[in-house]
């Protein structure tokens, strides 16, 4: 992982977009070129209210390569 960020980064946690907007700064990219990976609804919300792409997870069990790969543009 090139950045990690946990609840204790920002001041306000998901649904707010403050961990998605953190981690897209740490990585020198623009909200909009980031697949955010959740597996819960306050996630979904956070990471699209910035504009990010999302891919939820319904079981971690799914979480391969190819499964992230379809929804990648």
């Amino acid at each position: 992982m090139d950045a990690v960020v946990s609840g204790d980064d920002v001041e306000q946690p998901k649904p707010d977009p403050a961990p998605y907007i953190k981690a897209a700064g740490l990585l020198e990219v623009a909200p909009g070129l980031c697949l955010a990976v959740e597996d819960g609804q306050l996630g979904v919300q956070a990471a699209t209210s910035c504009g990010m792409h999302v891919a939820r997870v319904p079981a971690p069990s799914v979480l391969t390569l190819e499964w992230l790969q379809a929804f990648l543009p």
